[in-house]
Order: C-alpha cells, then structure tokens, then sequence
C-alpha cells in the first residue's frame, strides 16, 4: 500500500474515531441536562457534586457491600436482643 493510502485511511478512522467522540460527548450533556432539571447554574454544585462523590464510594465499596450489609444486620438483631433501642432499616 502506498504511503498516501496509509495516510489517506489513518485520516478517515481519526475522522471515525472523532464521531463517535463527539456521539458520546453530546449523549453526556444531553443527559446532564436532563439531571440539572429546575436547578440553576450557580446550584450544580450543590447537587451534582454530592451524588458525584456518593456515586464513586459506591463503586470503591461495592466489593465489600454484602459483607457490610450482613455485619449491619448482625448488628441490629444484637441490639434487639438486648432489649436497647430498635430503628428502622
């Protein structure tokens, strides 16, 4: 293959690559969008950054939720059975 092909067909997936970038960014903001609802500018911050940091202790967690989860509920049938304060899961 020629050098002009090769440089022609490295242009044309670059070109490819870029679309389906900009398909992506543009799913991205449409869903921000959606997210941001009645919330103004200035009100982002209060909203998104909160569920941002939520979001990632989730995924950091994930591994060790059930464990978590079954040490929590040992925790409360300990705590009702000696008869102290019960709350609601």
């Amino acid at each position: 293959m020629s050098r002009r092909k090769k440089q022609q067909q490295k242009k044309r997936q670059q070109m490819v690559n870029l679309d389906q970038y900009k398909k992506q960014s543009d799913a991205i903001w449409e869903i921000a969008n959606l997210l941001r609802g009645p919330y103004r500018p200035p009100q982002y911050r209060r909203v998104m950054i909160p569920f941002t940091v939520l979001r990632r202790l989730d995924c950091v967690l994930e591994e060790t939720k059930d464990e978590v989860l079954a040490y929590h509920k040992s925790l409360k049938m300990q705590k009702n059975s000696e008869g102290e304060q019960r709350y609601n899961e």
